[in-house]
């Protein structure tokens, strides 16, 4: 059985991995002159990324039936809304205007701020994680998909902050595909949460 799970495993790390390459190499063909700008095609793919990601995890949470799954699938939602408010210029979207209040500035403060304090309430109050289970989730599909999307990110912030000292033509480039390929990571594991 445990030789099942880890060609399960292995098949989705390539399938997960093939699929993101593929993506990222489509738009690079199909958009030669790409725009890193904040309206540029990598800016509005991991926007889409994100937010089917926030979708997928959010029905997660409604579907579960404990608990734990539903405050961590709430939890991972809330990470996308907070990464989707980070990468959408919600000001400059034909939207109504208090939802622009609420995705900008000190609204989107106030909103994240309060759901992040709900979540850690409800988590503190509902919840008594014990070390094991959070290990087993590490090393778990998911778990090291979150993880890798994670590392990608920070990698991503630091060719924003040119720590490599990289002599390329354009490190924002390379910020933004490192957060595309992040955020496809992201939806692979809101996929795994559904499937669960």
């Amino acid at each position: 059985m445990a030789s099942i799970k880890k060609s399960f495993d292995i098949k989705l790390w390539s399938m997960s991995i093939g699929i993101s390459i593929f993506f990222i190499l489509a738009v690079l063909y199909l958009y030669p002159e790409v725009d890193t700008g904040e309206e540029g095609i990598l800016e509005i793919s991991q926007s889409i990324f994100i937010a089917f990601s926030m979708i997928g995890f959010a029905y997660h949470a409604f579907i579960s039936k404990e608990i734990e799954a539903k405050l961590a699938s709430f939890g991972l939602s809330l990470l996308s809304l907070t990464f989707l408010l980070r990468e959408l210029d919600v000001e400059k979207l034909d939207i109504p205007y208090f939802l622009i209040i609420l995705g900008s500035g000190l609204g989107r403060n106030l909103l994240l701020g309060s759901l992040w304090i709900i979540l850690l309430i409800l988590t503190l109050k509902y919840i008594s994680v014990e070390k094991k289970k959070i290990v087993a989730f590490l090393f778990s599909t998911s778990g090291q998909l979150l993880m890798f999307s994670a590392l990608l990110l920070v990698l991503g912030v630091m060719m924003d902050k040119n720590v490599f000292s990289l002599q390329l033509m354009t490190t924002r480039f390379y910020e933004e595909l490192l957060e595309l390929l992040a955020y496809c990571f992201l939806f692979f594991v809101s996929i795994l949460k559904i499937k669960q």
